[in-house]
Order: C-alpha cells, then sequence, then structure tokens
C-alpha cells in the first residue's frame, strides 16, 4: 500500500494549520490595534517606539506564519501534481512563493527601518523625512503579494477541483474567495485588506484534510480502504 498521498497530505494539512494559528497569533496581539489603527504617521512612530516588543512580536508572528504556509502549499502542491494536476497547483504555488519573498522583505522593512525610524520620531518629535518614501515602497512589496496569494488561493481551488483531493465545497470556495479577493482588495474593500485573511482558508484547508484523513484511518488499517485513494468522496 502506498502511503506516501496520505503522509504528504497530513504533513500539508499540520503545516497550513500551524501557519493560520501563528500568523493569527501575530495579529490578535493587544497592541495591534493601536498600531493598525493610529490617526498619523507620527503617531504611529511614536506607538512603534513604545511597544517595539509587540512589534517585533506581530512581525516574527507574520514572518513564521507565511514561511509555514507556504511550506505548506508546496506539500500540497507535490500531492495535487501526484493526483494528475500539472497547471494550477504549479501555478499557486509560484503566486504565492514570489508574493511570500516579497512580503518577507516588507517584515523585515518593519522589523528593522521602522523600529530605527520609531526611535528617531521619539527623540527628536519629528518624523525622518526618510521614512515615508521607503514605507510607500514597503507597502508596494505587500500590495502585491496580498494580489498574487489571493490568486495562489484561487489556483489551489481548481487544483483541488481537478483531482478531488478535498470536498468540492472547499475547493469551489477556495476559487470564489481568491478571486473575489483579489479584486476586493484592489478595490481597496476594508475586510480583504488584513493579511490575516490570505491564511484563513488554507488553515480552514489544514482542518479539513486531518478530519478526513483522521476518519480513513481505522478503515485504511482494516485493508477495506486504501489511503491513497481520493478524497473528495
Amino acid at each position: 500500500m502506498d502511503l506516501h498521498p496520505s503522509s504528504h497530505l497530513r504533513a500539508a494539512a499540520i503545516l497550513l494549520v500551524c501557519g493560520w494559528v501563528t500568523f493569527w497569533a501575530g495579529a490578535v496581539n493587544p497592541a495591534a490595534w493601536r498600531f493598525f489603527t493610529s490617526a498619523s504617521l507620527h503617531e504611529f512612530l511614536e506607538i512603534v517606539a513604545a511597544h517595539q516588543v509587540a512589534w517585533l512580536w506581530i512581525a516574527g508572528s507574520f514572518a513564521l506564519g507565511v514561511l509555514l504556509t507556504l511550506m505548506g502549499l508546496i506539500v500540497l502542491g507535490t500531492t495535487l501534481r501526484a493526483a494528475g494536476d500539472r497547471v494550477w497547483s504549479e501555478l499557486g504555488q509560484a503566486a504565492f512563493l514570489f508574493g511570500s519573498i516579497l512580503w518577507l522583505a516588507s517584515i523585515a522593512f518593519r522589523a528593522t527601518v521602522t523600529i530605527s525610524a520609531a526611535k528617531d520620531t521619539a527623540s527628536s518629535r519629528v518624523v525622518p523625512p526618510w521614512f515615508e518614501p521607503m514605507r510607500a515602497w514597503s507597502d508596494a512589496l505587500f500590495a502585491i503579494y496580498m494580489v498574487l496569494a489571493y490568486l495562489a488561493i484561487a489556483a489551489y481551488g481548481k487544483a483541488l477541483l481537478a483531482t478531488g483531493l478535498a470536498p468540492r465545497w472547499i475547493a469551489r470556495i477556495h476559487v470564489v474567495f481568491g478571486l473575489f479577493g483579489a479584486v476586493a482588495f484592489v478595490a481597496r474593500m476594508p475586510m480583504f485588506n488584513p493579511p490575516l485573511m490570505i491564511h484563513l482558508l488554507p488553515g480552514i484547508l489544514g482542518v479539513v484534510l486531518m478530519l478526513q484523513l483522521g476518519r480513513r484511518v481505522a478503515p485504511a488499517s482494516a485493508g477495506t480502504e486504501p489511503l491513497d485513494r481520493s478524497l473528495h468522496s
């Protein structure tokens, strides 16, 4: 019996759930609301200067969450290609990989340059003139990541539909959510602006896959249903 497809799916599911939880652990930090709802750039930098540990915790959680989700999608893509998908999982993986590199660069900016600007602002009471254009550059990297990540979710949904490795309802939601999310982000719909939305569906997918794999352990061990059958039914 070939156990590799199920072991790969289980690894992908665990990584996707861990990425979801880790990213949201940073997003729900009590100080996060103050950081991202500050009235002005000057106020924002003063808050960062006063809560540097919380700011770095958020940045670290975001970075680790993105890496875990990326690894989960890579492993999932391997299983999807083994199941017959030849295009959509590769497109999704490439989009999320490239976007993640840009997002990690933006996170590194937040953890270093933003901290430096916050310290300067706290000591001089003046926002460094170089910070705002550099922040705009960092925001552009983040925006590209968000669009690519939403499109990656849609591509993985299409691959799941084609292979039947997950229930059709979750696959269809990935397609619709990913396509609509990309458009909604560009249109500046507030609900789709936070990066934590990117990890919501992959995390739910991970839970669904683990539940389905768990239900198939007993029949498979009894020889009544091989683990490498489609999880669609």
